[in-house]
């Protein structure tokens, strides 16, 4: 009779944060800040207020520029919010009903 293997490894916690998940969180950080602020912000500027370092930053941003959601400025060295990112932000707003949502006085 043969025997029943029994696995005898513990099963491994999920990491919470793999190597996508936290590209992702990043850029997520990155369109936060730039959508956050009042005038268009360099990208030392975005690295520094999201914590990375500087080439990380600037492959995000292409990323997020390739994709229409951030955009330069014409001097080419700042950045602001991309209409994909309004035309998201809009379409959002559009879903909410705003008088189910409000509270009676």
């Amino acid at each position: 009779m043969a025997k029943k293997l029994v696995n005898t490894i513990p099963p491994q916690p999920v990491k919470a944060s793999v190597a996508g998940a936290q590209t992702g969180g990043r850029a997520l950080k990155l369109l936060k800040i730039l959508a956050e602020h009042k005038e268009p912000i360099s990208l030392t500027e975005m690295a520094q207020k999201a914590q990375l370092d500087i080439s990380a930053t600037h492959r995000m941003m292409r990323e997020l520029e390739a994709n229409a959601f951030a955009e330069r400025e014409p001097d080419g060295k700042r950045y602001v919010v991309g209409g994909e990112l309004i035309s998201l932000a809009s379409t959002v707003l559009s879903k909410i009903d705003m008088r189910g949502s409000a509270r009676p006085i």
